[in-house]
């Protein structure tokens, strides 16, 4: 779902990003509730931290990732630089 929701963040629905979440595998529900993820059921823990995590790294220059965040993704993930260098790399991508 991860790979959906920066362009969600900046207010781009692409067809491009839920073509590719559907091949994924995700449902037509997640997509719709993607939106209220903060609220949704239909979300984890992990995934809320991921999400957390990319809407953050996605503001990085205004707003930085909070302590709060890295710690729900220390908690949440086996290997979180990984992850952090993953969304660095999509983030610096989509900016150039």
């Amino acid at each position: 779902m991860s790979p959906l929701d920066p362009s969600c963040n900046d207010g781009c629905h692409s067809g491009k990003h839920t073509t590719h979440a559907r091949k994924e595998g995700e449902t037509e529900q997640r997509l719709c509730a993607l939106a209220a993820w903060q609220e949704s059921p239909l979300f984890n823990n992990t995934e809320r931290a991921v999400l957390t995590l990319t809407k953050e790294i996605t503001h990085v220059s205004s707003h930085g990732v909070t302590e709060a965040t890295y710690q729900a993704c220390v908690e949440e993930l086996n290997n979180v630089k990984l992850l952090l260098t993953d969304y660095f790399s999509v983030f610096c991508w989509r900016a150039a």
